[in-house]
C-alpha cells in the first residue's frame, strides 16, 4: 500500500469529525429538556414575558448554579399560551464539566414549547463551536420523545479541511447516534495530498460505540484510487483520535493503483474504468497498528479477488495476473507499502496474456498461497502454493503438493511428486519448472514420461509395437521447448515401447518434426523383422554408435561413429550405418554401412568401405579398394564382392562363381 493509500485512510478519519454534530446535538439536549423553571435554575434578564420585548435574554443554570447556556434574541416577536417566539436568536453553551466545547447557535427564528419542551429554529441556523466546526441548515428542531434534535432540510457542515453536506440529519440522545440522510457528501483535504471524497445514500455515527458507518452505494474518491461497497464502517480507538478497524461490505471493489496518465475522464466513470490493481471481495477489513493511523493488514475475504496488469512499459506482451481466494490477508511494512499477500480455503492465480485466445490463460490453483511484493513498485515477486498444487495451460495439467511461482522471469517451479500430463503425454519427475508464458519446461530427478502410440508414432515411429503400445522415457533431466515441440533427455536416458529399447547419454526428440537424435553411448535393442509379411518372433538386433538420427519422414536409422549391430552370431561393424525401414518401420528393407566395414558370421567374415544387405534377398555386398571375403580357409579379394547367405553363389567384380563352403546361418540378422 502506498503513501496515497494511507492519505485516503486518514482522510476517512478526518470525515470522523463530523461525528461533533453529535456534540452539538447533545448540548442541545441537555440545555433544553431541563425546560422547567428550578430554584436557582433560571436567571432571566429583559423581559422574556412580554410577547414583544426587545433585547431579550435569558440565562439557564444548573443546580450548582453554573450557567449552562445564555439565550439572547433581538426581540421576542410573540407568544402563544404554550410557546414563546424570538428572532435573530443566539444561544450560547457554556464549557461545563461534561462538555467538550462551547457551542454557539443562531437563527433568524426561535420557537420555544414550553409544554412539550421541543424547540424550533430556522432561518439561517448557524451552529459553531470553539474551534471551527461549521453547521449550516435552513431549519433545526429538538423533541423530548423521543429525544432527538433533527432537521428535515439539506445541512452544511465543516471542520478545517473536512467539508460535507447531507438532505436530512438527525441526533437520537437514546444510543448518542448521529444519522444523515437521503443522500450524504464529504470532502475531505488535506495540507498534502490529494482531496478524499466520500459519497452515500446514509450515514450513522455512534459516538458511544466509537464508529462511524456509511450505507448503500458507498464510493471513496482520493485521485485515481477508489473504494465502492454497499456499506463502509469505521472503528475508533477509546480516545477517538484514531483508527482501529475499518469493514467494507457488500460488492467491494477498490482500485489501488491507476497507470500514470490515466484519470477518470479517460474511462467509463469514476469507479468502473480499470485500474492497474483492483480488489473485489464481498469484505473488506482493514486493520490499524496502536498510533491508530498506520495500516497493519488488512483482508479480502468471500470470492475475493486481485487484479495486477502489466506495467506500462510492458503494455501489449505482457502478462494480467489474477488471483482469487476466499479469503486474501494483505500484509503491509512500516510505511504502509504492500510487501505480502496470503490467500487460504482455496487459491487461484490466472495468468492471462495480453495477446492469445482463452486458450492461452494459465492457471495455477492451490489450498493455501503466500506471496511476497516489492515494497518500492508494488510489483508480485514470487507466490509459494501449497497443499494440492495444479496448473493448467490448454490441455496440459500439472499436479503437486508444492508450487512456486516467480514472477520475474515468469517461472512455476513444483515439487513433492510433480505429474504432469496432456491429450498424449504424462511426465512425473522430482522437480518440474515451467515457463508460463513460453511453456517450456524442465524436468529433473527419476524424470519418467509416458507418450501414446497416437504421439510416440510421429517420432518413435522405429520403436515398432502394437497400436496400444506406449512409449517411455526415463532421464534424469529433461528438458522441453513448446515452441518447437522438442523434447530433450538427458543423463542415462532410455526409451522403450515394448521390448524395444534405446539407451544414451542425451535423446532429443522433435516431435512436429518426426526427428529423433541420440548421442554419447548410444545403444538400441529393436526386434526388426525381416519383411512385414514374415512370421514369427524377430531375432533381436542390438546396435551401439556414439550418434543416433531417425526421420519418420525418410524412415531411416542412422548410426555414426564406432557402430557395432548384433543379432545372434551376425556382428556388422562400420563408421556409418544406414537402416532404411518400410513404411511404417515394422521391417528392414536395407542396410547401408560405410568407413572400415566388416560383417561376421558363422560363415565367415567380410571387410571393406562399403556394404549394402538387402534382407529380402539375403543378399550382401561389400566394396572397397580391396574387399574381402574369408570362408574357412578360403581368402576372396576385389573391389566389389556380392554374396548370399542363403547359398554359395558369390560374384566377384561382376564374375559369379561358387564358393567351395556353403553354411546356412541358425538365424537371420534382421
Amino acid at each position: 500500500m502506498t503513501f496515497n493509500q494511507i492519505r485516503l485512510v486518514k482522510g476517512l478519519l478526518a470525515i470522523l469529525l463530523v461525528g461533533c454534530s453529535a456534540v452539538v446535538a447533545h448540548q442541545l439536549f441537555r440545555a433544553f429538556y431541563a425546560h422547567h423553571p428550578q430554584p436557582g435554575g433560571t436567571l432571566l434578564s429583559g423581559n422574556p414575558e412580554d410577547p414583544t420585548a426587545r433585547g431579550v435574554e435569558i440565562s439557564r443554570l444548573d443546580e450548582d448554579g453554573q450557567r449552562v447556556f445564555e439565550l439572547r434574541a433581538a426581540e421576542s416577536v410573540g407568544r402563544s399560551e404554550d410557546v414563546q417566539t424570538f428572532r435573530d436568536v443566539e444561544i450560547r453553551f457554556e464549557a461545563g464539566k461534561t462538555e467538550e466545547l462551547p457551542l454557539i447557535v443562531t437563527g433568524d427564528l426561535c420557537q420555544y414549547d414550553m409544554v412539550s419542551s421541543s424547540v424550533h429554529l430556522e432561518g439561517n441556523v448557524v451552529v459553531r463551536d470553539g474551534e471551527d466546526l461549521r453547521i449550516e441548515a435552513p431549519s433545526l428542531d429538538y423533541g423530548p420523545k423521543p429525544k432527538r434534535v433533527w432537521s428535515d432540510d439539506p445541512i452544511r457542515f465543516f471542520r478545517g479541511g473536512l467539508q460535507g453536506e447531507a438532505r436530512r440529519f438527525a441526533y437520537l440522545v437514546v444510543g448518542n447516534a448521529v444519522e444523515l440522510d437521503g443522500g450524504v457528501e464529504m470532502t475531505f483535504t488535506p495540507k498534502d495530498g490529494a482531496p478524499v471524497e466520500v459519497r452515500s445514500e446514509s450515514a450513522r455515527i455512534r459516538r458511544r460505540d466509537k464508529f462511524v458507518r456509511f450505507m448503500e452505494n458507498v464510493r471513496v474518491n482520493q485521485a485515481d484510487r477508489r473504494l465502492l461497497s454497499d456499506q463502509l464502517q469505521i472503528l475508533l480507538t477509546d480516545d477517538e483520535s484514531g483508527v482501529t478497524r475499518i469493514d467494507a461490505d457488500g460488492k467491494v471493489r477498490m482500485v489501488l493503483e491507476v497507470p500514470p496518465g490515466q484519470s477518470e475522464e479517460a474511462g467509463g466513470g469514476p469507479l468502473e474504468d480499470p485500474g492497474r490493481k483492483r480488489l473485489s471481495g464481498a469484505r473488506l477489513e482493514v486493520f490499524f497498528g496502536p498510533d491508530g493511523s498506520t495500516i497493519r493488514s488488512m483482508q479480502a475475504i468471500r470470492e475475493a479477488k486481485l487484479i495486477v496488469e502489466p506495467l506500462a512499459s510492458r503494455q501489449g506482451d505482457g502478462m494480467r495476473r489474477e488471483l482469487l481466494g476466499q479469503t486474501l490477508l494483505f500484509e503491509l511494512d512500516e510505511e504502509g507499502r504492500l510487501v505480502g499477500l496470503n490467500g487460504r480455503g482455496g487459491v487461484a492465480l490466472t495468468l492471462t496474456p495480453e495477446k492469445g485466445g482463452p486458450e492461452e490463460v494459465r492457471r495455477v490453483t492451490a489450498q493455501r498461497l503466500t506471496s511476497r511484493f516489492d515494497p518500492e513498485s508494488g510489483e508480485l515477486r514470487s507466490a509459494r502454493c501449497s497443499e494440492t498444487v495444479t496448473f493448467t495451460h490448454g490441455d496440459l495439467r500439472a499436479e503437486a503438493e508444492q508450487g512456486v511461482y516467480n514472477a520475474r522471469n515468469e517461472l512455476l517451479t513444483l515439487t513433492e511428486s510433480p505429474r504432469l500430463r496432456d491429450s498424449s503425454a504424462e511426465l512425473t519427475a522430482d522437480q518440474v519448472d515451467i515457463q508460463v508464458v513460453s511453456g517450456a519446461l524442465e524436468a529433473s530427478g527419476n524424470v519418467r514420461s509416458t507418450m501414446t502410440s497416437a504421439r510416440s508414432s510421429e517420432g518413435m515411429g522405429f520403436l515398432p509395437g502394437t497400436d496400444e503400445d506406449a512409449v517411455y522415457f526415463l532421464a534424469d533431466h529433461l528438458s522441453y521447448d513448446r515452441e518447437k515441440d522438442t523434447a530433450v533427455y538427458t543423463g542415462s536416458a532410455r526409451g522403450f515401447r515394448g521390448t524395444n529399447r534405446l539407451e544414451a547419454e542425451r535423446i532429443e526428440l522433435a516431435q512436429s518434426k518426426g526427428e529423433l537424435r541420440a548421442t554419447d553411448s548410444v545403444r538400441t535393442t529393436l526386434p526388426q523383422k525381416v519383411s512385414a509379411t514374415e512370421s514369427g518372433t524377430p531375432q533381436l538386433t542390438l546396435t551401439s554408435a556414439q550418434h543416433l538420427f531417425y526421420r519418420s519422414e525418410d524412415e531411416v536409422l542412422t548410426y555414426r561413429q564406432g557402430v557395432e549391430m548384433k543379432s545372434g552370431d551376425f556382428v556388422l561393424r562400420g563408421e556409418t550405418v544406414d537402416v532404411n525401414l518400410e513404411k511404417g518401420g515394422e521391417a528392414v528393407r536395407q542396410i547401408d554401412a560405410q568407413g572400415n566395414v566388416e560383417i561376421q558370421s558363422s560363415t565367415g567374415r567380410a571387410r571393406g568401405d562399403k556394404a549394402t544387405y538387402v534382407p529380402d534377398r539375403e543378399e550382401v555386398h561389400v566394396s572397397g579398394e580391396r574387399a574381402t571375403l574369408e570362408d574357412g580357409d578360403k581368402l576372396t579379394e576385389g573391389k566389389e564382392l556380392t554374396f548370399f547367405l542363403s547359398n554359395d553363389r558369390i560374384f566377384i567384380d561382376g564374375r559369379e562363381e561358387r564358393r567351395t563352403k556353403t553354411t546356412y546361418p541358425r538365424s537371420r540378422p534382421f
